[in-house]
């Protein structure tokens, strides 16, 4: 097996126990799983990654291909059980410095929303930022509350 599927399949594992292994001191509605440096906990419609130990706890999405690295995607559950893509934040490699050279790499985050109507999923996300290390690049209008009220 690849070294590099090990995580992977221990984060499966450690899903599955939390889910199927109830924590009696929070309670039936709160399970957790705990591990040597912290524990893994839900209940209450909420997901917990708590470290017991000084290095504070990591959710870390990576891939070995292209230039989107990993993505948080904010979805409306359909009555058929299919999500409906709203809001991403995405953290993908800044395409001003495409290099080779791990030590030569940057970074950006983009946040993009759906637009109504649309059809496609890919036409209807439009960006609204990008943050890089040098700078915010606003996609969209600035407005304030009050200037739309008038």
């Amino acid at each position: 097996m690849k070294k590099t599927l090990r995580p992977t399949i221990a984060l499966l594992l450690v899903g599955f126990l939390v889910l199927t292994t109830p924590s009696k001191a929070q309670g039936p509605s709160h399970e957790c799983f705990d591990l040597s440096f912290g524990r893994i906990c839900y209940g209450g419609n909420e997901l917990e990654v708590i470290s017991t130990i000084e290095d504070p706890p990591a959710v870390r999405l990576s891939s070995y291909l292209g230039k989107s690295l990993g993505k948080l995607s904010f979805n409306r559950m359909r009555s058929d059980d299919r999500q409906e893509e709203l809001c991403i934040i995405q953290g993908k490699e800044d395409p001003r410095y495409p290099s080779k050279d791990p030590g030569m790499l940057a970074g950006e985050i983009l946040i993009s929303c759906r637009l109504p109507n649309m059809g496609s999923i890919d036409k209807a996300m439009v960006p609204i930022v990008t943050l890089r290390s040098d700078g915010v690049l606003l996609h969209v209008s600035v407005y304030s509350q009050l200037s739309r009220a008038q």
